[in-house]
């Protein structure tokens, strides 16, 4: 603590007299000096702290202004794009008339732009809504396979388009708690990425498994993160892989990696990290150049003792007929 000499003029009452010498008055000078810096300094300090809050205050409140902006140009922008996509699909099957294949070929270009800006605006919207906290999730008993099974379903067209073949593999087969409408989302993103960059002639496989959390258990907190049960969603592809110094990027916003003639959003992989992250989970790529990638959702559930399925694998048929699975024989389950 500073303490400041205390002089006591010649003659007072309160001490003995003692007088006040040249170099006493140069100290008592500098140390006055010293302090007048000091509280200026405070007081700079003090204004910049208020400026800071200030303007980290103008930038929540932009923020929140920017949400709510993206919140409502999707609602307003969804409605006519779906009439777009709801139209051109009615003319182009013929329903309304017969189109030449030259108007075929043209709607077919439109529909397809009105899907692409129609999943922009989807994923801009969750983008904002993740970014300020407020999405909202609904758990629910909910069978993963079953869920996985349908994405592949719906992605038949797609793959037909790629020339991609689609495996399943359904190692877990029970019923957890968790919401489906996300979990289909991130299956989607994932299986469109896969089959972007598989390339013709390509194989896609997608797996569901349970999968202890073993970064948690490798925490200081063992006993409390021993039980942490949770299901794996893996989708890996033949594409031309990753490299190691891409592999953190590739889940940032609008960051498109890899082959030239491959288009998307840039959103949907980092959207995907931010839903699993919401609920506690966490997502990661497996790839080295040359040799495809693997990408992978962890997410928490509890698990019921018995729920793990037969240990087989499917392949899905694609075409419009009922699907029909071959089922392969059943093969041991690989430890990681």
């Amino acid at each position: 603590m500073l303490q400041l000499p205390v002089l006591i003029a010649e003659g007072s009452q309160d001490g003995p007299p003692m007088t006040t010498s040249p170099k006493r008055r140069l100290l008592v000078s500098a140390l006055a000096a010293l302090l007048g810096r000091l509280l200026m300094t405070l007081g700079a300090r003090h204004r910049v702290n208020s400026e800071l809050e200030r303007r980290n205050l103008e930038l929540e409140r932009a923020g929140r202004a920017k949400s709510r902006l993206v919140v409502n140009l999707s609602h307003e922008l969804r409605t006519p794009l779906n009439a777009v996509i709801g139209f051109s699909e009615l003319i182009q099957t013929g329903r309304s008339g017969e189109v030449s294949s030259a108007q075929h070929e043209q709607l077919g270009i439109i529909r397809a732009s009105a899907d692409h800006l129609l999943r922009l605006i989807s994923e801009g919207l969750d983008l904002a809504q993740l970014e300020t906290g407020h999405l909202q999730l609904a758990p629910e008993p909910t069978e993963p396979s079953e869920i996985t099974r349908e994405c592949v379903r719906s992605m038949g067209f797609m793959a037909a388009q790629h020339g991609v073949e689609i495996e399943f593999d359904p190692a877990f087969t029970g019923t957890v708690a968790l919401d489906p409408t996300r979990l289909r989302q991130v299956i989607l993103n994932y299986l469109s990425n896969a089959l972007k960059f598989a390339g013709r002639d390509g194989r896609v496989t997608v797996a569901v498994s349970r999968e202890h959390d073993r970064a948690r258990d490798r925490s200081r907190d063992r006993d409390r993160n021993r039980n942490r049960d949770g299901i794996l969603v893996e989708v890996s592809d033949t594409g031309p892989g990753i490299a190691a110094s891409d592999q953190e990027r590739v889940f940032e916003e609008f960051v498109a990696l890899g082959s030239t003639g491959v288009h998307g959003t840039g959103l949907g992989l980092a959207v995907t990290k931010l839903i699993v992250q919401a609920q506690g989970g966490r997502v990661g790529v497996r790839s080295r150049p040359g040799a495809g990638a693997t990408f992978y959702a962890w997410l928490p559930v509890e698990v019921k003792p018995g729920d793990v399925g037969p240990l087989t694998s499917e392949k899905i048929d694609l075409s419009p007929s009922p699907p029909a699975a071959t089922v392969a024989p059943p093969r041991p389950l690989a430890r990681r």
